[in-house]
C-alpha cells in the first residue's frame, strides 16, 4: 500500500551494489495517466538513465545501433537533425518491433555488466509497457537483467486485472517472484533485505 515502504527498500536494495562493481541500475517511474497518455513512460526514463551514466557514449552507441525507434523518442541525447533523421525511419514501425529492438538494447548492454532495471508503480502500468515487462521476461537470449517493479495490490481490482494475470502467468512458469511487504519501518528494511537477498 502507499507509504508501506516500498521505495525505501528498492533505494536500500540498489545502494547495496558498490560504485563499479559492474551493476548499472536505472529507474523509471508509472504515472497514472488520463486518456490516451504515452507509451513505454517509464522504460523511456530507464533508457534514458543509461544513456547518461558512466558509459554513456557506449550505451549511446549501443542504442543508436540496436534501438534507433527509442533514440528518436529521447531528444535530450541527440541533436534535432538526427532527431528529425530517426523519426522519419521510424514512421509506421510496428510495435513489435520496438519490443525487439529495446530487448536487443538491453541485452547487448548486459554483456559487459548486469542491468538492475526498476519500475515503480506498476498498477498504473500503461499497454505498451506490460507488454515489454512480458516480452522481456520471456526472452531466451543470454542477459545479465534483473527487472525490479512495486506496485500496490489494493489497487489491482481482483485477479481480473492485466498486471496480476501477467504476474500470475510469469511466477506459474517460473520468470518471476513476487513478494508481498509487510509495513516496513526505516529500521527493519535493512533486516528485510537481509532475510530475503
Amino acid at each position: 500500500e502507499a507509504g508501506i515502504g516500498k521505495t525505501t527498500l528498492v533505494d536500500a536494495f540498489t545502494r547495496s551494489f558498490p560504485a563499479n562493481d559492474g551493476v548499472a541500475v536505472a529507474q523509471g517511474q508509472c504515472i497514472e495517466q488520463y486518456g490516451a497518455g504515452d507509451v513505454f513512460l517509464p522504460f523511456l526514463d530507464v533508457v534514458e538513465q543509461l544513456c547518461s551514466l558512466d558509459g554513456r557514449l557506449e550505451a549511446l552507441s549501443l542504442l543508436r545501433h540496436h534501438a534507433p525507434s527509442w533514440l528518436a523518442n529521447l531528444p535530450s541525447l541527440i541533436d534535432s537533425t538526427e532527431r528529425a533523421d530517426l523519426e522519419r525511419q521510424s514512421l509506421g514501425i510496428s510495435v513489435e518491433r520496438r519490443l525487439r529492438e529495446i530487448a536487443r538494447f538491453f541485452e547487448a548492454l548486459s554483456t559487459e555488466k548486469t542491468l538492475l532495471l526498476v519500475v515503480e508503480d506498476l498498477q498504473w502500468l500503461d499497454n505498451s509497457s506490460l507488454n515489454l515487462l512480458s516480452y522481456l521476461a520471456r526472452r531466451r537470449e543470454p542477459a545479465k537483467l534483473m527487472l525490479l517493479g512495486t506496485y500496490r495490490e489494493g489497487e489491482l481490482e481482483g485477479s481480473s486485472h492485466w498486471l496480476k494475470q501477467l504476474e500470475d502467468d510469469l511466477e506459474l512458469h517460473h520468470y518471476c517472484f513476487h513478494y508481498p511487504l509487510p509495513l516496513l519501518s526505516k529500521d527493519s528494511v535493512e533486516e528485510y533485505l537481509g532475510a530475503r537477498f
